[in-house]
């Protein structure tokens, strides 16, 4: 789960070694943008004949250690973590792709893990909300994504008929 980011030497092209694109960068949380960046990614790996790193930025919960008590490496919650991740990707991939997908859990600010990881990375795609009556707005994480990654940035807002049937979906994601 937690291996070095797309591009490994942190290198800004777009091309990897012998002309090769580089990965793509997906940030997930689990809400309904994610989902649309997801397959929107999948779909431009696929004609870029690259691979695709899903990361999942993640925190744990606050827990009653003291402050100067040491944090464990990997919380029980971390496991958790890792099968959402795993089961989030098996739920949401579509058949027949053909990308190859690398999962990541990072630990992590996503504001700050997500940019770094996205070092050398083909592009770097997030979903946004968006809203018939609203214009899209940018968290925080758009925001620091937008300003310090280098490399492209795109933001996947979801059209609304997919954001009404994953909204109204069941347990799982599925209606």
């Amino acid at each position: 789960m937690n291996a070095p980011g797309p591009g490994g030497t942190g290198a800004t092209s777009a091309s990897g070694p012998e002309g090769r694109t580089a990965p793509l960068v997906v940030g997930i949380d689990g809400g309904t943008p994610a989902v649309a960046a997801y397959l929107w990614a999948v779909g431009e790996a696929a004609v870029r004949r690259t691979g695709l790193l899903v990361v999942h930025a993640w925190e744990p919960p606050a827990g009653h250690a003291a402050p100067y008590a040491p944090a464990p490496a990997r919380p029980p919650s971390w496991e958790r973590a890792a099968a959402w991740l795993e089961s989030w990707l098996s739920e949401h991939t579509p058949p027949g792709t053909g990308v190859p997908v690398r999962l990541m859990l990072e630990r992590g600010d996503p504001a700050g893990v997500l940019p770094r990881l996205a070092a050398g990375a083909g592009l770097l795609v997030l979903g946004g909300q968006a809203d018939r009556d609203v214009p899209v707005t940018f968290g925080p994480t758009i925001r620091a994504c937008l300003s310090h990654a280098r490399c492209p940035v795109v933001i996947v807002t979801p059209a609304p008929r997919m954001a009404a049937a994953l909204s109204t979906a069941g347990p799982g994601g599925r209606p």
